[in-house]
């Protein structure tokens, strides 16, 4: 009979990393799928910045972008008639209309600060204004002196 001598105790056989490649599919598909929904939703994205008012404007303000707010609005084709910070030079832009409180600025509610000729003024007038003029209605104002009639007339 042969002795039974007791047998060596196998060592481990050294495994490598044993790579599966199914995670490395997983792992693409993942990091693929995040990247396309991040392309099409900042490829969606269509809002521009316009400026809107801070505060009433009326028609002879003088405002610059730190009087403005931007506020970021998708206007598609219609952007290019509202005012934009590339539209607004460094000396400002004189406001020729009334623009309320939150209200987007239209370009055309603007004018170059060169040559600015008009302002808003307040009268007080001794007689009632023709029918034909309303509220906002531009209007031309000649200076007059009055006459020593008038003011004697006045005195009373």
């Amino acid at each position: 009979m042969k002795s039974a001598r007791p047998s060596k105790p196998k060592a481990p056989k050294s495994r490598g990393v044993n790579f599966d490649p199914r995670l490395l599919i997983g792992l693409l598909l993942v990091v693929a799928s995040v990247a396309g929904v991040v392309v099409v939703v900042s490829s969606a994205d269509r809002s521009t910045q316009v400026y809107a008012a801070r505060s009433a404007l009326s028609p002879g303000d003088r405002v610059t972008g730190n009087d403005l707010e931007l506020q970021s609005v998708r206007l598609d084709a219609s952007t290019a008639h509202y005012l934009t910070p590339a539209d607004i030079p460094r000396r400002g832009v004189v406001v020729t209309r009334s623009v309320d409180e939150g209200e987007l600025i239209p370009v055309s509610a603007t004018g170059s600060v060169v040559g600015l000729t008009s302002t808003s003024i307040v009268l007080s007038l001794d007689s009632q204004l023709a029918a034909s003029v309303k509220a906002g209605a531009v209007v031309d104002i000649w200076p007059a002196p009055r006459s020593r009639m008038a003011c004697s007339a006045r005195r009373s």
